[in-house]
């Protein structure tokens, strides 16, 4: 059994399927975008911008950049973004991003907190 979100991918399905495996799918949550407001990222950085953005997910980052002004997405085009996959960065590049991209070592909590604690230590 696999839980995963609404429409998720299958590629770890197929890939346990064509091993062998008895696979099936338990969609137990749905990605969509929060209600909008554009003030609500304005207000929160108002006094220090993020100097570093943690996406783990192609949706996410979607929706932050519908969740935000053109001013604030220029902003955050301009700054590090830390993603879980080389496919994010695919998507990222499709979004303008023109700073440093930083792919974590793998997905796990560990694995983005490292990631984070090696560019601190790199600045």
């Amino acid at each position: 059994m696999i839980f995963r979100g609404q429409q998720g991918r299958n590629l770890l399905g197929e890939e346990l399927a064509a091993r062998g495996a008895e696979v099936r799918y338990c969609e137990v949550y749905r990605r969509e975008l929060p209600q909008r407001d554009l003030s609500v990222f304005n207000r929160l950085v108002a006094d220090t911008f993020p100097t570093l953005a943690i996406l783990t997910s192609n949706e996410g980052m979607h929706n932050l950049f519908e969740l935000v002004d053109a001013v604030a997405a220029e902003r955050l085009r301009q700054i590090p973004w830390l993603l879980i996959s080389e496919r994010m960065r695919e998507s990222a590049l499709k979004l303008g991003h023109n700073a440093s991209i930083v792919i974590a070592g793998n997905a796990s909590d560990a694995g983005v907190q490292q990631s984070i604690s090696e560019w601190a230590n790199q600045r």
